[in-house]
């Protein structure tokens, strides 16, 4: 049994007081891959980002990561296999409005 593997864009939507010169990170992620290492992945690519979302390749408490509608880590989906192109926003809890 031959298993291909696809490539999904994973876009990440960064909120203004997040500090990045970036709005937006994106990174190509194979389908074999959860969310959450995905997630990780494309923030890595901004040294800056990843000082504040990321620590021991875990995310940080404190940000919600939301992808149609729906918040990622509390509902679990983060934990998921990647199975389309995403777009997930991520917004600190205490954003201010």
């Amino acid at each position: 049994m031959v298993i291909f593997l696809t490539d999904f864009k994973l876009t990440l939507l960064l909120h203004p007081s997040i500090g990045s010169i970036n709005s937006s990170l994106s990174g190509m992620i194979k389908s074999d891959t959860r969310i959450l290492e995905g997630i990780i992945s494309v923030i890595e690519q901004d040294e800056s980002v990843a000082n504040l979302l990321v620590i021991d390749k875990e995310l940080k408490p404190g940000y919600l990561f939301i992808s149609n509608k729906r918040e990622l880590k509390t509902t679990g989906i983060i934990n998921e296999k990647i199975t389309s192109d995403m777009d997930v926003r991520i917004i600190p809890i205490s954003h201010g409005g």
